[in-house]
Parts: structure tokens; C-alpha cells; sequence
């Protein structure tokens, strides 16, 4: 009962202006384990009404079998057969209708949520991609900005060549397509991941004695990102159709890529998930 409840209100709440919204219509695992037992009990409870109806009933016929078993066991006399109850066909249709009415509510629910997930799955991986073009955006005018002070064996030349060797990322991060073969996307994330390397290996490769210099560390962060942007902080949230992300932000991306080189991050972080969980779009 409470899970018919779940079900009604979750049709209720994703309709609007007399319209059923799918993009509403996103379930917990939970749900769905709470969905397919309700299922499979109104299954079962079809197959009994199936059983009890009185109409068209023989042995070859399962419909009618509870008619079946009281006329054999009135016919040979069994005493001790207590009669099972009937369900005349007009009152078995009536049930059984409602009975598919119910199923057929809980298989939508669970159709549009499983639709729904792929869809938001598909967007979180097309928003994944538009950040990667956004920070290669930024990326690409870094190495310019960064004084030879910082080319401590050529750190800042690697990392411009790291940029540059982008050539998937360089073709595609100033145009608005975000659907790409499953090879492409790899090949994104593969050059994007190469990118974070250089980033961290670059600020380590200018530490001394295991530390970055405090003051030259204050002047490449405002050649990067200038007073105004690195006290600005619009707070939005990257969507697909997102066209900048702000300095401040990208300034604590390049701060969380110089922690930790980004192949070491996503190694451990790999064998950390189990293979049935969702891909990791870095």
C-alpha cells in the first residue's frame, strides 16, 4: 500500500498544467526494487483471479481451475472437500481490469524513470565535455601569461607543448557540438587527463626545497586571473550550454591539479569502483 501511495504521489508531483513530465519522473533504487515486487504480486493476484473465475473451465484450461476442483470433488463425493470460492466472469473482468490498470501505471513509472535516467546519464556526460572545452578555453591562453621565471627546466614549455598536443580538444572546444563517437570522448578525456599532468607537473617542477615560492606564487595567480576575476564568483552551476567558467573557479581547478598528479587521482580512484558502476568522465 505504501508503495502504491510512493507511485501516485510521484505521478502527482511530476505533473504540470495536466502534463505528465518524465524529466520528473527519476526514482531510487529502492523504488524501483518496491516496483517490481508490486508487479510481480499483481501478477500473482491476476493468475488467482484467473483460477477462481466459474466461466469456460476444464482440466486443458487453467482458467476455471478453482470451478474445476469443487465440481470433481462434488462428483466423487469427497466429504471433506471444503468448496473454493468462484468469481462469476462479469466480476472477474471488472477486477481483472483494475488489476491492469495498476500494472500498467507501475510499468510506466518505472519506463520513464529508466528513459529519464539514461537522458540525465547522456547530459551529465554532454556537461562533462563542455567543461573539458571550457578549461582547455582557459588553458590555452596559460602558458602565455606565464613568466620565464616559471620555465624552471622548461616547465612552462612542456606544459604549453601538453596544450597544444591537445588536438582533439584544440579542434572542437570553440563550437557547440557535444555528441561524439565513444572513441572521440575517450580521446578527450585522454588528452584533458594529459593536461592535468603537465599542470602538476609544472608547479612542482618550480617548488624549492618541496615548497612554491609565496609572492611569485600571488603574481602568476593574478596574471592569470587579474583582481576582478579572481575576487569574482558568479556561483552558477556548468550546464551543457554553459559558454565561460569564471577565473576564480578555474584558478582552484589549477590549485587541485597541482595537489595531486591527475594519473595517480583517477588510478586510485578507478580501483576504488567496482566495474558495474558508471564511467568516470574526468
Amino acid at each position: 500500500m505504501k508503495h502504491w501511495e510512493d507511485t501516485m504521489k510521484l505521478f502527482a508531483d511530476a505533473t504540470k498544467d495536466g502534463k505528465l513530465s518524465a524529466d520528473d519522473l527519476t526514482v531510487s533504487d529502492e523504488w524501483m526494487e518496491n516496483n517490481d515486487e508490486m508487479i510481480k504480486i499483481l501478477d500473482a493476484f491476476r493468475a488467482v483471479i484467473y483460477g477462481a473465475r466459474n466461466d469456460n473451465a476444464d482440466l486443458d484450461n487453467p482458467t476455471g481451475f478453482t470451478h474445476t476442483l469443487n465440481f470433481i470433488n462434488s462428483k466423487v463425493g469427497n466429504t471433506d472437500w471444503e468448496p473454493l470460492a468462484e468469481i462469476d466472469k462479469e466480476e472477474a473482468d471488472l477486477i481483472l481490469q483494475d488489476i491492469e490498470v495498476l500494472r500498467k501505471r507501475f510499468e510506466l513509472a518505472a519506463n520513464l524513470s529508466a528513459i529519464n535516467r539514461g537522458q540525465k546519464l547522456k547530459q551529465q556526460e554532454k556537461v562533462a565535455i563542455r567543461t573539458n572545452f571550457l578549461l582547455y578555453k582557459n588553458l590555452s591562453h596559460l602558458a602565455d601569461v606565464v613568466p620565464d621565471d616559471w620555465n624552471k627546466d622548461g616547465a612552462r614549455d612542456k606544459l604549453k607543448a601538453a596544450i597544444e598536443d591537445a588536438d582533439f580538444l584544440k579542434s572542437n572546444y570553440e563550437g557547440d557540438n557535444l555528441t561524439f563517437s565513444k572513441e572521440e570522448k575517450i580521446k578527450a578525456a585522454k588528452q584533458m587527463q594529459a593536461i592535468e599532468d603537465a599542470v602538476y607537473d609544472f608547479f612542482n617542477a618550480n617548488k624549492v626545497d618541496g615548497q612554491l615560492d609565496s609572492e611569485k606564487l600571488g603574481q602568476l595567480i593574478y596574471k592569470i586571473a587579474g583582481m576582478d576575476g579572481f575576487f569574482a564568483h558568479n556561483g552558477e552551476i556548468l550546464t551543457e550550454k554553459s559558454t565561460s567558467i569564471d577565473k576564480n573557479a578555474f584558478i582552484w581547478w589549477l590549485a587541485a591539479r597541482a595537489a595531486i598528479k591527475a594519473t595517480d587521482f583517477y588510478g586510485a580512484y578507478g580501483k576504488s569502483l567496482s566495474d558495474d558502476r558508471a564511467p568516470i568522465f574526468s
